[in-house]
């Protein structure tokens, strides 16, 4: 273990200059991700409202995907990158700015469009300054380790500063510190990024008249990890505020120190891929992750609830990295701006579906449902990834190095990466 953090330090230089960006773009979505709901409840609007809203993004980001892809092409992944940044900080600044229910969901359509550009050109990017399959790993682990202390910052921020800031809402002004911090992060990367080291042949993929078949078949499982993340991410403080009593301090500090022990968690993907392998420690964290949601379905104590939350939020960063962090390495780096796109467009289905469910849900006042709904979709998601994913993905050993053909096999009992 020691080894392995000593070897965090040794990351390429664009992965180090693309990890300074980090800390901005997570206090800007942390702000967000914890003021956003609550100033559109402060406008008038109820849950369900919100949760249709926030949904009407999310297919909007969706859409945006597949030109994103092109555009990869076109201006390479860095420009699309900045330009995304760019479309997300006016996106939440237009939110904060507007009351009416049309000009909110046009604002949030375009926060949209900028990050369907971040998340298409963001990971590729980032894989393009490393130089082998571990790097690739530890440059993604390290991504989020930089990230979301600061999306805890923000989110305790955004519940301690409610109503000291002036604002027609108690929650505006932090809404412009937000669009802020992303402009910000927008001119910090556009002054340290180096230029993107290869662009890939999206336009000639999409040309093409069939697609790689893992292409097709990661793109499937994005649609079930979209609907794993937004059954409950999307709306947690609503959820969390109907199991504290709405008490926005004490929701802030708990979603803030979530996400802190995710940001910790995410240290250790590399490390168990290692140790176990990607099937193995995948369908580990499948059952842990389907296991802490079935208990959070029932109604239980505050301390318990909070425990297993934050448990819960740990283990499906952790299911994250390894799920997405080696889907994207089974593919060659030509593809994966493709891949990258189409996973987008198919996460915001599910995304949509999932943050419309909860929406519903909390609107019925069931805010346990959506924890149910979570360990249904998680099974069905390690079924999937099981006996769909992985024979597309078992002939890689070592973090997305080719195996010997001795190694292809059958996902059952496997182990490799």
């Amino acid at each position: 273990m020691g080894a392995y953090l000593r070897s965090l330090a040794s990351l390429p230089p664009g992965v180090r200059r693309f990890l300074l960006g980090e800390p901005l773009l997570g206090l800007g979505v942390g702000l967000i991700a914890m003021v956003l709901n609550l100033h559109l409840l402060a406008l008038g609007y109820d849950e369900a409202t919100i949760g249709r809203v926030t949904s009407f993004s999310t297919l909007v980001m969706g859409a945006a995907s597949l030109p994103a892809i092109v555009l990869c092409r076109r201006w390479g992944r860095r420009a699309v990158l900045l330009v995304g940044l760019t479309l997300m900080s006016g996106g939440t600044a237009a939110t904060a700015a507007v009351r009416e229910l049309l000009p909110l969901a046009l604002a949030q359509a375009v926060y949209g469009i900028g990050l369907a550009l971040l998340l298409t050109a963001e990971v590729p990017l980032l894989y393009g300054y490393c130089t082998d399959g571990h790097a690739r790993m530890r440059a993604f682990s390290m991504m989020f380790v930089a990230y979301t202390p600061f999306t805890a910052l923000g989110t305790y921020l955004g519940g301690a500063l409610a109503g000291t800031l002036p604002g027609s809402t108690p929650y505006q002004a932090e809404l412009w510190v937000a669009a802020g911090a992303m402009a910000l992060c927008t001119l910090t990367r556009a002054c340290l990024l180096p230029s993107a080291p290869h662009r890939g042949d999206e336009i000639g993929a999409l040309r093409a008249a069939r697609l790689p078949r893992p292409v097709w078949v990661f793109t499937g499982f994005s649609i079930l990890s979209g609907l794993l993340y937004a059954l409950v991410t999307p709306l947690a403080n609503l959820i969390v505020g109907a199991q504290l009593g709405g008490d926005d301090t004490a929701t802030a500090t708990l979603l803030a120190v979530h996400a802190l022990a995710s940001s910790l968690s995410a240290l250790l993907a590399p490390y168990l891929l290692e140790r176990w392998g990607t099937f193995r420690t995948a369908g580990r964290l499948f059952a842990l992750n389907a296991l802490v949601a079935a208990v959070l379905a029932v109604s239980l104590p505050v301390p318990l609830f909070v425990l297993l939350f934050l448990i819960r939020g740990s283990l499906f960063t952790l299911l994250a990295n390894v799920t997405d962090g080696q889907i994207l390495q089974a593919v060659p780096d030509a593809q994966r701006d493709l891949l990258a796109g189409l996973r987008n467009i198919a996460r915001n289905v599910g995304a949509a579906m999932g943050t419309w469910a909860t929406g519903e849900a909390l609107y019925h006042e069931l805010a346990t449902v959506p924890f149910a709904l979570t360990a249904a979709a998680t099974l069905m998601a390690w079924a999937y990834f099981a006996r769909v994913c992985w024979p597309q993905m078992a002939t890689w050993e070592d973090f997305g190095g080719p195996a010997p053909p001795a190694a292809r096999r059958a996902p059952t009992g496997a182990s490799s990466s």
